[in-house]
């Protein structure tokens, strides 16, 4: 709803925020940049696979609403979908392991 995108947009300029003093304040010592880093990076894959079920949700709304019954369109939304989510695996793994 209407009352939640400030809260979201606070949040996530708080964590944008804590990001860029945590990495270039030049006096923040190396073990607490050190501490910051497995959550930087955590919440940076969680943001990206939010975005790539967004986009998912999105591709499969467009498909339903629209009425995309042709074998071809179908086939394309599959495969489209399909290659989103392995790219989204792999992305995930790389920056994992």
């Amino acid at each position: 709803g209407k009352g939640k995108s400030p809260i979201r947009a606070f949040v996530v300029f708080g964590w944008w925020l804590l990001g860029f003093l945590s990495f270039w304040y030049p006096g923040l010592s190396i073990p607490r940049r050190q501490q910051a880093v497995p959550w930087h990076a955590l919440m940076g894959i969680t943001i990206f696979l939010l975005t790539i079920c967004t986009a998912e949700t999105r591709m499969a709304e467009k498909f339903i609403f629209q009425r995309l019954v042709r074998e071809r369109e179908a086939y394309l939304v599959n495969f489209l979908g399909l290659t989103e989510l392995l790219f989204g695996a792999a992305v995930a793994f790389c920056v994992t392991h």
